[in-house]
Parts: C-alpha cells; structure tokens; sequence
C-alpha cells in the first residue's frame, strides 16, 4: 500500500464513502448528508490541512489528513476514513501508521 498526496479526482470517491448522516459526522463533525466532493477538495485550500489516499494495487482504499500547527510544533491526524469494500482487513491501522509516518517526517513529534 502507498500514501499519495489527496488530488482533486479523489474528492467524488472519498466524499461517497459514509454511508449515513451518522458516519459522516463521526468522520468530519459535518451534519451534511451526503458530503459532496467539491466540500472535500475544499478542505485541502487550508495550507495547514495536508491531505492524503491510501492506494493498494491501483485502488483507492482510505483518506486522512495531516494537520499542522506550525506555530505549537504539533500536528494531528484527522478525516480518517477507509472505503467501505476495504474496512475490517487493517487498512485504518495502515493508513495510521503512514499518516504519523508523514507527520514525524515533517519534524513533529507531537502528533495526536
């Protein structure tokens, strides 16, 4: 599996992933339903909001976001979401770890 940077063509994939008003605000504290792509390409216009899919023999299999904070010398993983065919098979733990991964690499060691 490889993380690649979130390009613009994920946005309609990634936003189709939560299938109820429940899930989407578990995954992005949204009360819209369902969430459009154009709203999940817009969060990556934040030069604070690095976002990130997780790809596994040519398909796409989760989303999450690096957040940075400069300023506090932290970061935070957040909008982690696994497609749904790809839940239950450790792809979350997966795209986690490559997430801190990320975030360490940048210099923080502070990742929540």
């Amino acid at each position: 599996m490889d993380l690649l940077p979130f390009t613009p063509e994920h946005a309609a994939a990634v936003a189709g992933w939560p299938a109820s008003p429940e899930e989407v605000l578990l995954w992005c504290g949204r009360r819209e339903f369902p969430v459009t792509g154009e709203t999940v390409a817009g969060w990556q216009e934040d030069p604070e909001v690095h976002g990130y899919v997780l790809v596994g023999d040519g398909t796409l299999l989760g989303y999450g976001e690096v957040w940075t904070d400069a300023e506090e010398d932290e970061a935070e993983l957040a909008r982690v979401v696994v497609a749904p065919p790809a839940r239950g098979r450790g792809v979350g733990r997966a795209l986690v770890r490559a997430l801190l991964d990320r975030a360490r690499g940048a210099g923080f060691d502070d990742v929540f």
